[in-house]
């Protein structure tokens, strides 16, 4: 038989390196609102770091890949949501926004008669409705029904000189 050997002390490992980095909702938030900004992760990893979470840009990219994937997305949702929530409330110039860069509106009113038209008289009755409609359009907004000095200036701009 075989004599035992003295059994070795075994001691509980100690964890080694850094321990595992746990985000708050601030953290998440900030990083959300950077990566919509543009920052790269090692920028927000400095700027965790100098708001007191010590973090490398590769602990940035593993712990926050679903706020840097779509931060964009949702900062842009919240423009949109805004806006739309301005146009609801009457907001001119958030309509004229929306109107200019999403659905291709553009400043003033280019009327072109073309030569073949008909006669000249024709093309002169036509520029004379245009100016009527504008005037009319010019009347309502002294009235306060429609705002814009776009249209004084549209009527100025298709007054016909003799």
């Amino acid at each position: 038989m075989e004599a035992a050997l003295p059994r070795k002390k075994t001691t509980p490992a100690k964890p080694t390196g850094r321990p595992r980095f746990e985000p708050t909702r601030e953290q998440r938030a900030a990083v959300t609102t950077l990566a919509a900004a543009g920052f790269s992760a090692e920028k927000i990893a400095v700027a965790l770091t100098a708001a007191g979470a010590p973090v490398c840009g590769n602990t940035v990219r593993k712990v926050f890949a679903a706020e840097l994937a779509g931060g964009v997305a949702q900062v842009e949702a919240l423009a949109v949501r805004t806006l739309v929530q301005a146009m609801q409330r009457g907001s001119v110039p958030a309509a004229t926004f929306w109107l200019k860069y999403r659905s291709g509106w553009r400043d003033g009113i280019v009327v072109a008669v073309e030569p073949s038209a008909g006669s000249p008289e024709a093309q002169v009755a036509a520029l004379a409705g245009v100016r009527h409609c504008l005037s009319e359009l010019a009347e309502a907004r002294r009235n306060g029904t429609i705002f814009g000095e776009e249209i004084a200036a549209m009527s100025a701009a298709l007054s016909v000189r003799h």
